[in-house]
């Protein structure tokens, strides 16, 4: 796969930093804490291991929806 990893400032407020990257299409964002938390109200669908771990850190676009996912399988 022909990919890169890119650095961005999240905003502040954490929820128009994910409508923004929703906006422009971003394919797929990394998280840490505290962001593993507050996105699990700004995506669309959240994938069951993320519910029961109360944490996100992979969020993707699919479709023009947003997914959360936990990769890890912990939290934090």
């Amino acid at each position: 796969m022909n990919w890169v990893y890119l650095a961005f400032h999240v905003d502040p407020q954490f929820a128009l930093g994910v409508a923004r990257r929703k906006r422009h299409g971003y394919g797929r964002d990394q998280l840490t804490v505290p962001h593993k938390i507050l996105a699990l109200d700004c995506v669309d669908e959240l994938d069951p291991e993320a519910r029961k771990l109360g944490a996100v850190n992979t969020v993707t676009m699919e479709k023009g929806r947003l997914r959360g996912f936990n990769t890890t399988a912990t939290f934090p």
